[in-house]
């Protein structure tokens, strides 16, 4: 941050937040077995949080991921920024490492909840696998993988008073949806 360089500080705002989700997704991950974290609750922008993954998400070779965004309206829930946030980066980073290059969420509102399809062009969840997706360490696309990205994902939605779901999956991609409350859940 003290670069006088001027490519250095446009992406060093980047940098930064990027850092910090990535110290807190090692404390949150730590505490998982513990307890899903208290949530702080603030009106957040969908956009917003578009936004963030759009800049930090890249497929694995390094090329950028298209991610797009269709929402009926300019879409503000009462979450927790950074673990709404988590949600979606556990999704898309599971899309992108199993091959997709392309992300579109499509937002609309129904009986005052938010319903988000996530909606990737990989290579489809196997069927062995689909069984297993929302148990901790027993699925994962990487062979690297903890298995406990969905998992968090689906506590964490549910912390929301939502719920996360598979609603389908193939050979040209794989649909989740996220259902939450607009609202504070009560």
């Amino acid at each position: 941050s003290m670069s006088q360089d001027p490519d250095v500080q446009k992406v060093t705002p980047t940098l930064v937040k990027a850092i910090d989700r990535a110290a807190a997704l090692c404390s949150t991950t730590l505490n998982f077995a513990r307890e899903t974290p208290p949530l702080t609750l603030a009106p957040v922008r969908l956009a917003d949080l578009v936004a963030d993954l759009r800049a930090e998400l890249a497929a694995p070779q390094g090329e950028a991921v298209q991610v797009t965004l269709i929402e009926e309206t300019d879409f503000v829930l009462q979450a927790d920024r950074d673990q709404m946030y988590r949600v979606f980066s556990n999704i898309a980073s599971n899309a992108v490492n199993a091959g997709a290059d392309s992300l579109r969420l499509v937002a609309r509102q129904e009986a005052g909840r938010l319903l988000v399809d996530i909606i990737d062009n990989g290579p489809g969840i196997p069927e062995e696998g689909r069984g297993r997706l929302f148990q901790p360490f027993q699925f994962s696309s990487r062979r690297d993988g903890t298995g406990l990205g969905l998992t968090i994902a689906r506590d964490l939605v549910q912390a929301h008073g939502g719920t996360l779901t598979l609603e389908r999956t193939g050979t040209d991609g794989s649909t989740f949806r996220v259902d939450v409350p607009l609202h504070a859940p009560v």
